[in-house]
């Protein structure tokens, strides 16, 4: 389902920049959500996809991903708590401890909900509403083709010439 999501995203016109950060973490958190074996490592996975995150946002590239890495530094440290400080706790089924461990996958599924309406939302994000689209000058985020840069490839193949600038 979620890349079904990210599919309809990218074919309604969302960038690859915008895209890309969203669907990576909602993927993720779905796997760890919903796998039987909790393990805590899986938890430090989620910081590749808010770093990319942040950083295409810095660019200009995509909305803000202040919220999920919020999230996800709370659910790490969550975590930390449990495994493996008081792990000792949970398997004694302490209800202090069964709390912050459901606490811990509540916000889990606060994260995926987070993440999935961003993917959604990414399908109409344009990289021209914010900064400049310069068509890949220096300081675009080259890899990913602006909606400007990909229409004058669009006009070179149709016409068999480069756009007069």
């Amino acid at each position: 389902a979620i890349a079904i999501i990210g599919l309809l995203s990218v074919r309604r016109g969302g960038e690859a920049s915008a895209v890309l950060p969203p669907f990576v973490l909602a993927l993720l958190v779905g796997m760890i959500a919903f796998q039987k074996v909790g393990s805590p490592q899986f938890v430090s996975w989620l910081a590749v996809p808010v770093i990319l995150g942040l950083v295409t946002h810095s660019l200009g590239r995509s909305a803000s991903f202040r919220v999920p890495a919020v999230l996800v530094l709370v659910t790490a440290s969550l975590t930390q708590v449990i495994y493996p400080y008081l792990y000792g706790y949970v398997i004694s089924v302490y209800p202090q401890m069964l709390v912050v461990l459901t606490l811990r996958n509540l916000l889990l599924f606060v994260l995926l909900g987070w993440a999935i309406a961003a993917l959604v939302r990414s399908g109409s994000w344009r990289s021209g509403e914010v900064g400049t689209d310069d068509g890949g000058a220096p300081g675009s985020a080259a890899p990913f083709p602006t909606s400007a840069r990909r229409e004058k490839v669009g006009e070179a193949g149709r016409t068999g010439r480069a756009p007069i600038a």
